[in-house]
């Protein structure tokens, strides 16, 4: 029987890294100082490291881009967020770095969801609206780990403006992928 495949989380995690041309031991070292913080027992090996490493490397540059931290406002072009979007983009940098401190940057293809959601569900809080732009950013880079049906209850859930009544299948998933890190079930806004 086959290894499971290693947790979205790390592959995730190994290619933001990786963007910020860490090597792969450096990688490995800090997965593991993160794992052991957050009381995690399941940090990769360096094998296993190497292996997502290498297997981000190949993707074309486009798509490894979009792991690499969103910076304001060389990222905007880059991201397809026009600069009416940068008052968004900043609500959302600043509660990030609120929480993580400055020298932490969310991913290009994160902010570039948040801000789509935010255009789609201009009334849905930060909070949701950063969970829903984990989520898509996560069926974006790994469709085969997000089931199309969970896709498909977001969308039902975004046309109803359903704002009270939250999908089941979110939080769990959301979190499972990392994005964002700052997010908790009973939090701000």
């Amino acid at each position: 029987m086959p290894r499971p495949r290693i947790e979205p989380y790390y592959q995730h995690r190994v290619a933001e890294l990786a963007e910020q041309t860490q090597n792969v031991a450096e990688i490995t070292r800090r997965i593991e100082q993160e794992a052991a913080e957050h009381g995690r027992g399941d940090p990769p090996s360096e094998r296993t490291v190497r292996r997502i490493y290498n297997e981000h490397r190949a993707k074309n540059p486009g798509d490894r881009r979009q792991y690499a931290w969103f910076r304001w406002p060389e990222s905007m072009q880059e991201s397809g967020i026009p600069w009416e979007g940068s008052k968004d983009v900043l609500r959302l940098l600043r509660r990030h770095h609120k929480v993580l401190g400055i020298d932490r940057c969310p991913p290009i293809g994160f902010v570039k969801w948040c801000w789509r959601v935010m255009l789609a569900a201009p009334d849905l809080k930060l909070d949701r609206q950063a969970r829903v732009a984990a989520f898509l950013f996560a069926h974006e880079q790994n469709p085969d780990a997000v089931p199309e049906s969970k896709v498909r209850t977001l969308e039902t859930f975004l046309i109803e403006e359903a704002w009270e009544v939250w999908p089941d299948c979110l939080p769990p998933d959301v979190l499972a992928f990392g994005y964002p890190r700052w997010i908790g079930e009973n939090e701000w806004e």
